[in-house]
């Protein structure tokens, strides 16, 4: 088992956002096993309430495209309301750039049936149903994801796709039901870039046996640091600088 185990770890490990693709077409077989995985998900109850849009056709992607900037504008505009610290540089980049998972061969939306939700029993329904419809959509996007690395593809997380101006127009182009709700969208393919190691928080910060260590708890200033670090580590270089 030790072995199997760190297969997993490495990858765990592997999978990173890709934002830049080859133009290489994803074969339908690794597609399939995409969508395979991840309807073995588990979800509450057993309600597996996913169904899933892949998507190729250059039509339909160039009008996702056009949404997007749509919504892009908007988050701009939104984000520069925050702190300057705390503002996420993707979310206030040219809105009118083409986004890196434009080249990516294949995107596949993730919907969820809420009518599903019946599933769970009273309970559960009324108190954590939401809840428990969400972390099941996010179990199988997770699947997704690992699939994808296992198969030596690269994806990313879209998430304009679940924000409520995006949202409400890929509804009505696609004919998606008014019962469903779009999770988010994953983007695969080959990755035309190989992204540095993503430096993850150490298990003696965030593990806390039989109570909560309060001398492990993060006064607000200290979080406050941890996101203006990941902001500063994440920015791109900008237009003409070399590194």
């Amino acid at each position: 088992m030790a072995t199997d185990y760190q297969d997993l770890l490495a990858l765990v490990k592997g999978r990173r956002s890709i934002h830049r693709y080859k133009s290489d077409p994803v074969p339908d077989e690794y597609v399939q096993k995409i969508l395979e995985a991840a309807r073995f998900a588990p979800s509450g109850a057993n309600a597996q309430h996913w169904e899933f849009i892949v998507i190729k056709d250059p039509a339909v992607r160039a009008r996702i495209i056009e949404l997007f900037k749509e919504q892009a504008a908007v988050g701009k505009k939104m984000e520069l309301t925050r702190k300057e610290a705390l503002r996420a540089e993707r979310a206030y980049s040219d809105p009118n750039e083409d986004p890196g998972f434009k080249d990516a061969p294949v995107w596949i939306l993730l919907l969820g049936d809420q009518r599903t939700k019946e599933q769970f029993i009273l309970s559960a329904l009324y108190s954590v149903g939401e809840a428990n419809f969400r972390s099941g959509l996010a179990m199988a996007f997770l699947y997704m994801h690992l699939a994808a690395r296992s198969l030596g593809l690269g994806s990313q997380w879209v998430t304009s796709t679940a924000l409520p101006l995006m949202t409400a127009q890929i509804k009505e182009f696609l004919g998606i039901p008014k019962d469903f709700v779009i999770y988010d969208m994953i983007a695969v393919g080959y990755p035309a870039h190989e992204p540095k190691p993503r430096p993850a928080k150490a298990l003696s910060d965030i593990v806390h046996h039989d109570r909560y260590d309060r001398s492990k708890y993060k006064s607000d200033q200290q979080v406050e640091d941890f996101i203006i670090a990941e902001r500063t580590r994440t920015r791109r270089p900008q237009r003409g600088a070399t590194h």
